[in-house]
């Protein structure tokens, strides 16, 4: 064995949203906690989406790094203090028991774990904390005086942003590949399960299906 091999370490990367998060999104479960605290109002709902509509025409991107604007103006502060409670009551009942005894199996057997997803990343602390994960990914939302501006900065980890917001967070540091573990659920992700030597891909449409058949993923169907 080289002696650069000795260095490499081996990880188990987990997508969040309709993978250890079965059938639903964190994000779409926090607009659902803040609308019923009245953090948020039905006017704010609709005004983001609006405001997305009507810009449409500037791009996916575009979108992609607005699509959070019902939180703008809110105190960064009031949502962290919120964040157990909507856990516990909004995320902990969904998260697929399955993927969770995975995940503690790949933990004992000293995979590192990482969470990766689109959502935000303050939703990744309580994640990382109840998953006992060793780090998570998420896209960070500007924050201005205290409060969120509603737009996303940074890479957007989505399709090959995924393995950009990775290999941003492993920065110098080598992977094993062949021998660590990606979970996801998109075909967004097929260019972060292209990556990793044993690929899980979990309630696939049909497409996804299709492409982890011909990739000999293994597939997992998971009841919500």
């Amino acid at each position: 064995m080289h002696e650069w091999d000795q260095k490499k370490i081996n990880i188990a990367v987990f997508d969040i949203d309709k993978t250890l998060l079965l059938g639903t999104s964190a994000e779409i479960q926090l607009v659902r906690y803040l609308y019923k605290k009245k953090i948020i109002n039905a006017e704010d709902i609709i005004k983001s989406i609006l405001k997305t509509l009507l810009q449409i025409f500037r791009g996916f991107d575009w979108v992609i790094y607005n699509k959070s604007r019902y939180l703008e103006g809110v105190e960064k502060e009031v949502i962290i203090s919120h964040l157990p409670e909507f856990f516990e009551n909004f995320i902990w009942p969904r998260i697929s028991e399955e993927l969770l005894l995975c995940l503690k199996d790949l933990k004992k057997k000293n995979f590192e774990i990482i969470l990766i997803s689109g959502t935000l990343d303050f939703l990744m602390t309580p994640f990382i904390e109840k998953l006992n994960a060793d780090g998570g990914i998420g896209s960070h939302m500007e924050v201005n005086n205290g409060k969120f501006s509603g737009r996303i900065t940074n890479i957007y980890p989505y399709k090959h942003g995924k393995i950009s917001a990775l290999k941003h967070y492993l920065k110098e540091r080598e992977v094993d590949y062949a021998h660590s573990y990606a979970f996801a659920d998109s075909l967004a992700d097929i260019p972060l399960l292209k990556l990793f030597g044993n690929s899980v891909v979990i309630n696939p449409g049909f497409l996804l299906w299709l492409r982890a058949k011909m990739e000999k993923w293994k597939v997992m169907k998971l009841k919500k």
